[in-house]
C-alpha cells in the first residue's frame, strides 16, 4: 500500500519530478517547481509564499522568477505593480511560452552552432593540410545537413502562429 502524503507535500514531491524533467530540458529544476507551484495554485503566488511553500532562499526565488519572467512562462499580475509584494502567476498561453523559449535560446544556440560550423568549414577549405587527419569530409558534409534540418525545424517551431497555437491547445485540453 502507497503511504499518502499530505496535500503541501505531494504538491511539493510533484514540483520536483517536474523540475527534473525541465532541467533535463536545459532549465534549472527550481524553474520547473515554481512553475508547478504558480499554475497549480488557484491565486497568484507571490515570492514570499514560493520561499516558503519550496523551503528555499529568497536569493534562488528571486533569481528564478527573473528567468521565468524573461522566457514569458510566468507573468506578474497588474495588482502588484505598486505593491512591496508582487504575485505571479503561469502564462495561461503555454505553447505561445513555449515558443518564446524556442526563439530566445534554442534558436540562439543553434545560430552559434552555425557559426562554429562555418569556421570548421572554412579552416577545412583552406588549411586541408593541418584538418585531414581530424576531420572526416563525409561527416562533415553530414554534420552540415544535420545542423541544417536542426536549424529548418526550430525555425517552424517558432513561428507557430497563435492560431495554431490555440489550435494546438484545443487538441490537448482536457474534455
Amino acid at each position: 500500500m502507497i503511504k499518502q502524503k499530505t496535500p503541501p507535500a505531494q504538491l511539493n514531491s510533484l514540483a520536483e519530478e517536474i523540475g527534473s524533467f525541465i532541467e533535463y530540458w536545459g532549465f534549472k529544476k527550481i524553474h520547473g517547481m515554481i512553475w508547478t507551484h504558480l499554475y497549480l495554485s488557484s491565486t497568484p503566488l507571490s515570492a514570499l509564499q514560493l520561499i516558503q511553500k519550496l523551503k528555499v532562499s529568497k536569493a534562488l526565488v528571486s533569481i528564478s522568477i527573473k528567468d521565468l519572467l524573461k522566457y514569458q512562462l510566468i507573468i506578474q499580475t497588474d495588482e502588484s505593480e505598486n505593491k512591496k509584494n508582487k504575485f505571479y502567476y503561469t502564462n495561461p498561453d503555454i505553447f505561445g511560452a513555449i515558443r518564446n523559449v524556442l526563439e530566445n535560446r534554442e534558436v540562439k544556440m543553434m545560430e552559434r552552432i552555425r557559426n562554429e560550423f562555418k569556421l570548421m568549414k572554412e579552416l577545412k577549405k583552406q588549411k586541408p593540410e593541418l584538418t585531414k587527419d581530424i576531420v572526416n569530409p563525409e561527416k562533415l558534409d553530414q554534420l552540415e545537413m544535420m545542423i541544417s534540418g536542426a536549424s529548418e525545424v526550430l525555425k517552424s517551431l517558432s513561428s507557430v502562429s497563435d492560431i495554431d497555437s490555440n489550435m494546438i491547445q484545443m487538441m490537448f485540453s482536457v474534455q
